[in-house]
């Protein structure tokens, strides 16, 4: 396949036997067609408070230790080895009545910590994986509540390869889910307090606060300066919401990255050609940005912009608004 090239005009081209292959094949979709987008449908998820992508540097954030970006087959991940992290200062979610967590992660049981430390704030929050601290493999959300942390754990084990975890905190309960699935919700019971007349009462949780750094890959204790709880393997696609999203935008949120296996299952194609004209040549017009995806995606794939299209190992055009392209293979 050539490099394609930016170009200023529209492109003509001509129309042998080949361009019946073309019109078979090309097709545009509207990005509402596509599974996993997201953009106007009820399912969809508010833009997250804090996200870590790896794929840049993150504002605000240190890499301390032993810590890899990895990036392969188009995935960008933090790849740790139970001695390294990434800290990141932030004020704005030192207050949460309200959080969700979500992330993507691959760990690597062979070596490590007793628990895997996906993300963490000191005495606020830590979403992680029990390595080999009872009930094995499961993935544990906590919060503290002041006085003491509450935890709730997944039902079934996380295994080796790509695994969705999220988290949710309203105040009154917390919630696990893996791959877009509740696993189990567990009620907060509230702070035991002295009432002004002296009796024992519960004082609901309310806010979970904390002045600490948000922690990548480990727990951080400030007071004795060390971390623990080391994560060994990759994250990748970490976000926080200071809001609590609901079971079908938690689902979403599995659904549209490609480690889920399902982007592009779901694929609709409508009208042949979307701003192009078909009278003998087959003239596709500039000013058209379109995403490319596999004609028969059976596998996972990548949909990813492209600054150009290739059709047949020949520049078609450069392109800017959206749409979808879906290539073809040439008998």
């Amino acid at each position: 396949m050539k490099t394609a090239s930016k170009q200023s005009s529209p492109l003509t081209i001509p129309s042998p036997p080949l361009v019946l292959v073309i019109l078979v094949f090309l097709v545009f979709i509207p990005l509402s067609n596509v599974s996993g987008y997201s953009s106007t449908d009820n399912t969809s998820s508010p833009n997250a408070t804090k996200s870590w992508q790896f794929s840049s540097q993150v504002q605000n954030s240190t890499t301390v230790g032993n810590t890899i970006i990895d990036n392969k087959s188009d995935i960008t991940s933090l790849k740790l080895v139970g001695t390294g992290y990434l800290t990141t200062k932030d004020t704005s979610t030192k207050n949460l009545s309200a959080l969700t967590l979500s992330a993507w992660v691959k760990p690597d049981y062979s070596q490590g910590s007793p628990t895997f430390t996906i993300i963490s704030r000191e005495n606020q929050f830590a979403l992680s994986i029990n390595n080999i601290v009872p009930p094995i493999r499961t993935a544990t959300f906590s919060v503290f509540d002041g006085m003491k942390w509450q935890n709730v754990n997944s039902a079934i084990p996380i295994g080796k390869n790509w695994t969705h975890i999220a988290a949710t905190y309203n105040v009154t309960a917390i919630s696990i889910y893996v791959n877009g699935t509740l696993q189990s919700t567990h009620a907060i019971t509230g702070i035991p307090t002295i009432s002004v007349n002296g009796e024992l009462t519960t004082k609901a949780v309310g806010q979970i606060s904390s002045d600490g750094d948000i922690v990548i890959g480990a727990y951080l204790n400030s007071i004795r300066g060390k971390t623990s709880n080391a994560f060994s393997g990759s994250i990748e696609n970490v976000d926080l919401y200071d809001s609590v999203l609901d079971q079908s935008q938690i689902t979403n949120l599995y659904d549209s990255n490609i480690l889920s296996g399902k982007l592009g299952l779901e694929i609709k194609p409508l009208q042949v050609i979307t701003n192009s004209n078909i009278n003998g040549n087959l003239t596709i017009s500039t000013n058209v940005t379109v995403l490319k995806i596999p004609i028969n995606p059976t596998l996972s794939y990548q949909i990813s912009k492209l600054d150009t299209v290739v059709t047949n190992s020949t520049t078609n055009a450069n392109y800017t608004t959206p749409a979808y392209f879906i290539p073809f293979e040439t008998p």
